[in-house]
């Protein structure tokens, strides 16, 4: 009988005669630092289509084609109002106007204002309940609660979930090695097969689709059951 401790001499055994050992590996979990980083990649407009102010508890989302340094209001909008309504929102957003300015003068100040210092402005001159929005969402604790402001038109996935996922949860993240005689040949990565990464984690819907995404593959049956009786109920972070 022959002894051997190193995978290579059982490689070059395996190989000599024509033997194929599988082996699969795994690293499933709930990744915090890749949930970072979308976060980090949302607030900061990495995708260059749609720029966000972050407040405490309000965010403010630009339509693609929106920037914050458009100006926020139309100069015929302003025109249409009165002068008395001129100097109250000029009072508003804290310029020092009186009734001597002209509507000229008013509008002019108004003028100046681009989005980003408008919602500035919106944010620490009113009360958080009086605040314009579009829609909510929230954490799972007391307090974890945002407002959401809409400027253009944004994508319609852009909305509650889906901010509730950037602010509060973690993607699923990993991927499953499939090695022949101690040497990978291939890695399935799960993104490419789970369809909502931020799902609650359910072994047995994961191995389905993993059954459905490696179905055409000779390893199918003992992938599956590697992953039925190494998978756990319950992810980590």
């Amino acid at each position: 009988m022959t002894y051997i401790t190193d995978i290579k001499q059982a490689q070059t055994v395996l190989n000599e005669n024509d033997v194929h050992l599988i082996t699969f590996d795994h690293n499933i979990r709930y990744d915090s630092d890749l949930a970072s980083m979308y976060f980090d990649e949302f607030v900061s407009n990495a995708s260059g289509c749609n720029e966000v102010q972050l407040f405490d508890n309000y965010v403010v989302i630009y339509g693609y084609g929106v920037k914050t340094t458009d100006k926020h209001f139309k100069k015929s909008q302003l025109a249409k109002m009165k002068k008395a309504d001129l100097i109250e929102l000029c009072y508003e957003y804290q310029f020092n106007v009186s009734d001597d300015d002209t509507k000229a003068d008013l509008i002019h100040e108004l003028l100046s204002i681009d989005h980003e210092d408008y919602y500035k402005r919106h944010y620490a001159n009113l009360c958080y309940n009086d605040l314009d929005y579009d829609f909510s969402f929230t954490g799972y604790s007391q307090g974890h609660y945002y407002k959401v402001k809409t400027v253009g038109k944004v994508e319609e996935w852009l909305n509650s979930d889906y901010l509730t996922n950037i602010f509060y949860d973690a993607p699923i993240a990993g991927t499953i090695e499939i090695m022949v005689n101690g040497e990978t040949i291939e890695e399935l990565y799960l993104d490419e097969f789970i369809e909502n990464e931020y799902a609650y984690w359910d072994k047995k819907d994961f191995i389905a689709s993993l059954a459905n995404y490696v179905k055409d593959k000779d390893y199918k049956d003992l992938l599956i059951e590697y992953c039925e009786n190494n998978l756990r109920n319950y992810l980590e972070y």
